[in-house]
């Protein structure tokens, strides 16, 4: 399943640039942070992660 996550979570990452560029505005952790939410959240498809990674932004950073 952790590998079905990392292979899922790339594209997602890509899909979800924006998200990820915020994140990176806003957050010290940038890429990385954005990696392991996508991981976490891949089973989600990318609008639900991006809507998850919006609205957890604040907590995680």
């Amino acid at each position: 399943m952790q590998r079905y996550c990392k292979l899922v979570a790339a594209p997602l990452q890509n899909c979800c640039s924006v998200t990820a560029k915020l994140l990176q505005r806003y957050c010290k952790y940038g890429c990385s942070v954005t990696a392991k939410l996508l991981q976490r959240y891949c089973k989600y498809g990318c609008s639900v992660t991006a809507k998850l990674l919006q609205n957890f932004a604040v907590i995680i950073c």
